[in-house]
């Protein structure tokens, strides 16, 4: 697959960051949103679309569905049946926990099909940052050197993952990108609450939480971690339950079982 003209479907914050990445292969965008898309790209000749049926087939090479998880097997179901033959083109999601069967009415009617699922918050703004690590997987295995082509300049390292594996992939990405968000407002919450502004309530939070990910990726957990966990000192994880039951009682239940299981890894 040599051409790379791209065709994206959706306007959120992927979409536009696919949008961002390739100005010059992106021919249009199909979106219900178009005030997402104008003025930021209406001097880049990029077509928009309220529907499949708009579209020229000869057009486009690639289908990059940029649409939340719970929308994509249907709408790749129907969009599937708008074009009669998708031979020798590539169909792409970048959900990272729903798996390739989703695209498997574009399969049966002659594409390729591949889900590219890059590792890092998006905001919509920029294009892919070229540290960007891409979790892959394809319908043929020889999709690879084409996907490498196409996201040169944005990415690191294409990570192969089974089709089978993807949910607990996304899991460990879950793990790092948004439940920490929690344990940040909490913490903002917490430092608020002793008088402390907001703005240095952020400050505070963040360059624990960044100073922390740098330890424990340098260092490992049982090397890297501070605090009364790894101190052994129970009297004051025991103040620290007592004042949380007293002003921030909803808390308590994680923050007895986030002392669980750092001391569980800890002592290994």
């Amino acid at each position: 697959m040599n051409r790379k003209n791209i065709l994206v479907v959706g306007s959120g914050r992927l979409g536009r960051t696919i949008l961002h990445s390739f100005p010059e292969w992106v021919v249009g965008c199909l979106t219900r949103e178009p005030h997402k898309i104008v003025p930021a790209f209406s001097d880049r000749g990029i077509r928009l679309y309220g529907h499949l049926a708009e579209v020229d087939p000869a057009s486009f090479d690639i289908l990059w569905l940029a649409l939340p998880d719970s929308l994509i097997e249907e709408i790749s179901r129907v969009s599937a049946e708008v074009i009669v033959d998708w031979k020798n083109k590539l169909v792409i999601h970048s959900s990272g926990a729903t798996s390739l069967s989703a695209l498997c009415s574009f399969e049966e009617r002659g594409a390729f099909t591949a889900v590219l699922h890059p590792n890092l918050i998006l905001r919509g703004d920029d294009p892919f940052p070229d540290r960007t690590i891409w979790g892959a997987t394809f319908s043929s295995p020889e999709l690879r050197s084409s996907v490498n082509s196409l996201l040169k300049g944005y990415s690191k390292q294409l990570i192969d993952i089974a089709d089978g594996s993807r949910s607990l992939y996304h899991l460990a990405a879950t793990f790092t990108a948004n439940y920490p968000m929690t344990l940040f407002h909490f913490a903002k919450q917490i430092y608020h609450a002793v008088g402390i502004s907001e703005e240095i309530s952020t400050e505070l939070a963040r360059e624990y939480m960044l100073e922390s990910v740098e330890t424990v990726a340098a260092r490992g957990l049982s090397s890297g971690l501070t605090g009364p966990v790894a101190r052994g000192d129970e009297l004051t994880i025991d103040e620290h339950a007592s004042v949380l039951a007293r002003e921030f009682p909803e808390m308590l239940p994680l923050f007895r079982e986030l002392v669980k299981a750092t001391k569980r890894l800890h002592q290994n």
